[in-house]
């Protein structure tokens, strides 16, 4: 089963896992879970698109798949579908995956960039209007849900729906 798994998810990077069960006498029942896309990084004349644990699932997306945020700031170096993502320069992967992971668990939706501003500096953006300064990596995953919360409370302010601005969570409390 190990083998199989590995197989399929290196060939169809769309595929996360594959289980296989056997019901006797001759049943294979076999379950799929597929990967979500989790952010698409600027590559040669497209982007690369990678899952919340920076597989790549597409090293030639001619454009921003829908609902996923476009990642500025960073380089990816000869991706390979199916294989982890590389980052090259000032770069830092492990700080991709944990955006892309508390992205993930947040639940946050119509995220449309993350921004590696300068080390230790990072930025969402959500909905192609309000700034969410996360500041450094420590407490990336309560910053993001803090996020989550606030925008999901004024989601029934009917003005809320024009509000272009910032939202710093980058300061403790």
């Amino acid at each position: 089963e190990k083998k199989v798994n590995e197989t399929l998810t290196l060939s169809m990077p769309y595929i996360k896992s594959v289980t296989i069960e056997r019901e006797l006498p001759d049943t294979l029942i076999i379950k799929i879970v597929s990967a979500t896309s989790a952010a698409a990084i600027p590559y040669g004349d497209g982007y690369v698109v990678i899952d919340p644990d920076g597989k790549v699932l597409d090293n030639n997306a001619p454009k921003v798949p829908d609902g996923v945020p476009k990642v500025n700031g960073l380089k990816a170096v000869e991706p390979t579908e199916g294989q982890m993502i590389d980052i090259g320069g000032e770069g830092n992967r492990d700080d991709l995956l944990e955006i892309t992971m508390a992205i993930r668990d947040s639940g946050i939706e119509d995220l449309t960039e993350i921004n590696f501003v300068r080390k230790g500096c990072f930025e969402l953006k959500y909905d192609d209007r309000i700034v969410l300064k996360l500041g450094d990596m420590t407490n990336v995953f309560e910053k993001i849900d803090l996020a989550k919360s606030t925008i999901d409370s004024k989601q029934s302010d009917p003005g809320f729906a024009y509000f272009v601005g910032t939202f710093n969570l980058s300061i403790e409390g």
